[in-house]
């Protein structure tokens, strides 16, 4: 589902759309609420799993709030509740993230 929302709000465009692509990428990290820390999970929050070190975080994670959406910017789902990001910067102008 989030793939699809993705793919809907982030259409193939030519270089000339490159920095509105940007900008609504910008927008859209701006709604995300991230922690990396297991004290300021209230609401829907996105937990950052990035480093190698947060084993001990994801853990907590499921264990009480086995429902929370993860995410890993190295691209790598642990499980079926993690989503694996890929962010890209192939120009100066631009930063494209593929979900996986």
């Amino acid at each position: 589902m989030l793939q699809e929302h993705v793919e809907e709000s982030f259409p193939l465009q030519f270089i000339d759309d490159l920095r509105h692509q940007q900008e609504m990428l910008s927008r859209l990290m701006e709604n995300l609420r991230m922690t990396d820390d297991v004290s300021r999970l209230f609401g829907e929050v996105i937990i950052d799993a990035t480093k190698g070190q947060n084993s001990a975080l994801l853990r907590a994670v499921r264990r009480f709030v086995p429902e929370a959406p993860v995410m890993n910017l190295d691209g790598n789902a642990a499980d079926e509740k993690t989503i694996g990001v890929h962010v890209y910067e192939p120009l100066e102008i631009t930063r494209i993230m593929q979900v996986s």
